[in-house]
Parts: structure tokens; C-alpha cells; sequence
């Protein structure tokens, strides 16, 4: 599945695209003929209305390639329902170019959902086309609390933005969809409670009664989730419940800041390309109360594998970087997680269950006794800066193929690395800020300077691009941790151009 779009700041607006939609029509039984022949494109506007609204693609005839626009202004919560486009010609939801369009209830209320997606394929939720200095706003769909919330009176929905299924009867969950440049601000802890920023999953669906079903092909991206109270991201089901697991999942170039627990959690990634990166998150799993043993991570990896790289973690409340499998049974086989070019600063500043740096281990039977799946966890390359615990630690049974080589990790208040003997640990930089040499600790740069220790110190298994996707090596041998040394006064790489493709 690959879903590209074109910045739509760089299209020309036309109110009705012209488009060709091949017709197969059947000529006898000996052959069929292919006949081309027009279609429009059809725009649908919602106007401003603080009343919610559901917006049903079936009935208002919606087809694949048609455009959905969100007027500018505020408005009430949005369901969009049976929303069908095609791999080639994705249904575009975007807000319109005038301004911001911000969903919000108007009176506090428990539980529900702000703007939902529902019994949904081939679509994209788009913010972006709006001017980046249109009035000060990047994000041109904002979800946000009720406009009547209060201190005292706060607003508690399940989830400010939400993919579900329809029923329960027939698999209909969302599937092959992009969120990008959609901006959810909860308002917690003065003016919500509750509330996850973005939730993928649907509860109704169970693997059991639907055995071939997966919730695949999406991406998430260049969004921002701040001020919620659960977790920032939540993509995937519990695999001891039983639910649809995931696969070909993306989460890329988001911001994720001042959550309750986790930042980014994906749950039963078990097939697929299943990518985490370049996402900058801080201050996240910030809860110092209730049912929080085991949910206060930068970014976490529960139940099966994946691929999470060029992030950068600060404040985390438990773990920055983990991959943990607690229910899934042995019979899946060693679970991989490859953990690279990740800066990660000051993991574990609450630290009630666990303060390490970068995490990759599973418990050893599950909720039934039944033995878990091992890992298989190649952490390198990464930078590590004050943990309150250890700076990288790995389970003590990992599959004999785990290494942990090449990673800079100083002022760890435990240790460095904590692994077992039979997993490689070579080249890993330790010691103090001090001594690595770094361009600007106190700003928090963590580039390296000329005379770094790091610098042409890494082995021969290096990622090709370093933390700022400048190529790697550059001056001889490859560098140790995230950055590879230029310049100290070379600017990091631009991000790349916004596109949508599963790589």
C-alpha cells in the first residue's frame, strides 16, 4: 500500500478537478475493452456549526478522489463516517485554506470522542493546507477541549481524535488512511482530565471472530498532541485481549509533549514495516498517580517488532525508549526491534517502575503461565545523556543475534549497560558530559565537537544517516551515538518534503 500526496499548498485550488476513471465494461465472453471517460471530483463543504455533526460518505455519495473541506472557525464534534476512496485516489478531509478549523464541544462531558473516523479506507486527514504564516497557525485542524471547560468543572473525553470500525458484526475498523498536520491540545491538567490525544484501535473486534483481520497501512505524521492526560499516541490493541494486531504502521515527524503516560505506544506490530522515527517528544509520561506501573514511557513497543530511529525523548517519566513483550506466547518466534540514532535526555525524572534509558526485555510467562516471546534487540548508535537508572538495559535471555555497540551514554545514575554476557556490548562511549565533548550540553546540542572522544571511534555496523540525516561516515570511520561530526557550526538537514508512503 503507498498513499502519496502532494503538498496541497503546491496544487493548483480548483473548485472541480477534472479526473479519468476507467470503466471495464464486458464485450461477449471472448474479451473486455477498456473505455475511459470523465469524472468530477467532488468538494464537499462543512460550514461552521457548534452542533455535532455526522458526516456519512455513503449517504452523501462520496467516491474515491472526492474532497472534504472543514471551513475555517470553530466548530462542534466531527464524526466522519464511511469515508471510501481507493489505493490510487484517497478521499482528502482537509480543512479549507481561508484559516484553522478547531473542533471542540462547547460544554465539558465524560468520555466520547472529539473527532472521530469511523468504518473508514483509503482516506487523509490533512491540515496542511494552510499558509505556515496564516495567522501564526502550522496546523490547519486543531481538536482540542470543550470551549466551556474550567479548572473545576474539566472536560474528559476518551480520545480527542479517534479510528473505530462500525458495529461489530462485519470488520470495518480504519484502514489504509494518513493523519498529517493535525494539532490535538487536551488542556490537561487545568482544563480536561482523561483524554487519549490520538487512539487507532477498536475494541468491538476481536482476532477470535475475525482471524484473517489486521488494522494496517497508516501513517501518522507532522502532527502535534500536547496536554493530555493518557497517552499521546495510542496505535494497536492489547494482545492479551485479544484484539486486531497491526502491521505496516508509520509514526513519523510528530511532536508529542506533556502527556499523563506514554508519548508514542504501538501494541501488536506483529507483521509488516513498522516504523517509529523522527518524532521529538518531552516531558512525557508525566502521572505521578494511580494505576501507572509500566505506562509512563517516551516511546513504547509492546508485543511484537518494529524499527524506532531518529527520535528525540527529554523528561520522560519512566523508560524513554522501550520494547517490551508481556503477552505475546513464545510461539511468534524472537521478536527484533532495531532502537538507532535516538537522543534521549534525562529518562526517569519521576521513575516509579523504572528510569532506564532504552529498554528491550519481556516477562517470562504471560497473564496464563504461557512462556513469552524472546527479543531480539539491536540497540547502536544511539546518544544517552543523565538517566536516572541505567543507561541501556536488555533481558537476560535475548536471542544470541541482540547486540548493543556504538552508543555514547554519560551521567547514567545506575550504569551504563546492563546485559548479559552472551550479547555483544562493543564500542559503547561512557562517561560524563565532561568528557564526550558535546557542542552545547547546557542547550541541550549533544553534536560533538572536534575533539570528542566519539568522533571516528564507531565499528563497521553504522546506519548510513545520523541523527540529523546528515550521511554517515563522513570524515573516516563512522562517529559513536546519534550525530555524526561535520561541522560545528553546520546546521542540521532540513526535514524532508511531506509525503505519505510506507517505506
Amino acid at each position: 500500500m503507498s498513499l502519496v500526496q502532494p503538498d496541497s499548498k503546491t496544487q493548483p485550488q480548483m473548485p472541480a478537478a477534472r479526473r479519468v476513471r476507467n470503466a471495464m465494461i464486458g464485450l461477449g465472453s471472448a474479451f473486455f475493452a477498456i473505455i475511459s471517460f470523465p469524472v468530477i471530483a467532488a468538494e464537499f463543504s462543512i460550514p461552521v456549526d457548534r452542533n455535532a455533526l455526522v458526516f456519512d460518505g455513503q449517504s452523501r455519495g462520496v467516491r474515491p478522489g472526492d474532497i472534504i473541506e472543514i471551513a475555517a472557525g470553530v466548530h462542534g464534534p466531527i464524526t466522519f463516517r464511511n469515508i471510501v476512496g481507493s489505493p490510487d485516489r484517497p478521499v482528502v478531509i482537509r480543512n479549507a485554506a481561508s484559516g484553522q478549523a478547531v473542533i471542540r464541544r462547547v460544554n465539558p462531558g465524560s468520555d466520547g470522542y472529539v473527532l472521530k473516523l469511523e468504518a473508514s479506507q483509503h482516506f487523509v486527514l490533512d491540515g496542511s493546507n494552510i499558509a505556515r504564516d496564516k495567522d501564526g497557525y502550522p496546523y490547519g485542524i486543531k481538536v482540542t477541549y470543550a470551549s466551556g471547560a474550567t479548572s473545576s468543572n474539566k472536560d474528559a473525553p476518551t480520545a480527542f481524535l479517534k479510528t473505530s470500525g462500525s458495529g461489530s458484526s462485519k470488520f470495518n475498523n480504519c484502514t489504509n488512511f494518513v493523519v498529517r498536520s493535525v494539532q490535538v491540545d487536551g488542556g490537561w491538567p487545568t482544563y480536561s482530565s482523561n483524554g487519549t490525544g490520538i487512539s487507532t484501535n477498536d475494541h468491538a473486534f476481536t482476532r477470535s471472530a475475525f482471524p484473517t483481520a489486521w488494522q494496517e497501512n497508516f501513517v501518522i505524521e507532522y502532527s502535534d498532541v500536547r496536554n493530555v492526560e493518557n497517552e499521546g499516541m495510542y496505535v494497536g490493541p492489547n494482545f492479551y485481549k485479544g484484539g486486531i494486531p497491526i502491521r505496516n504502521v508509520v509514526i513519523r515527524y510528530n511532536n508529542v509533549e506533556n502527556t499523563g503516560f506514554d508519548g508514542i505506544q504501538m501494541k501488536s506490530p506483529l507483521e509488516g514495516s513498522n516504523l517509529i522515527h523522527h518524532n521529538k517528544l518531552k516531558m512525557v509520561g508525566a502521572r505521578t498517580d494511580g494505576d501507572i506501573q509500566g505506562q509512563l514511557s517516551g516511546i513504547s513497543l509492546l508485543d511484537g517488532s518494529g524499527k524506532i530511529f531518529n527520535n528525540y525523548v527529554e523528561r520522560s517519566g519512566d523508560t524513554a525508549i522501550q520494547h517490551w513483550l508481556g503477552g505475546l506466547p513464545a510461539s511468534f518466534g524472537p521478536q527484533s526491534v532495531e532502537i538507532y540514532n535516538n537522543v534521549v535526555v534525562d529518562a526517569g525524572v519521576t521513575g516509579a517502575t523504572g528510569s532506564q534509558g532504552i529498554n528491550s526485555g519481556h516477562a517470562p510467562t504471560d497473564r496464563n503461565g504461557v512462556e513469552t516471546a524472546a527479543v531480539l534487540p539491536k540497540i547502536y548508535h544511539n546518544t544517552i545523556v543523565r538517566p536516572r537508572g541505567w543507561g541501556i538495559v536488555i533481558a537476560k535471555d535475548s536471542s544470541a543475534q541482540s547486540f548493543v555497540e556504538d552508543n555514547v551514554i554519560v551521567d547514567a545514575g545506575d550504569g551504563a549497560i546492563r546485559a548479559p554476557s552472551t550479547v555483544n556490548t562493543s564500542r559503547n562511549r561512557t562517561g560524563s558530559i565532561t568528557q564526550m565533548q558535546f557542542v552545547d550540553p547546557d542547550g541541550f546540542d549533544f553534536r560533538l565537537r572536534s575533539a570528542s572522544p566519539a568522533r571516528n571511534a564507531g565499528g563497521d555496523r553504522f546506519p548510513p544517516e545520523d541523527f540529523d540525516d546528515n550521511k554517515r561516515p563522513k570524515d573516516g570511520r563512522a562517529d559513536q551515538g546519534a550525530f555524526e561530526y561535520g561541522s560545528e557550526l553546520e546546521p542540521a538537514r532540513p526535514a524532508p518534503p511531506i509525503i505519505s508512503a510506507i517505506e
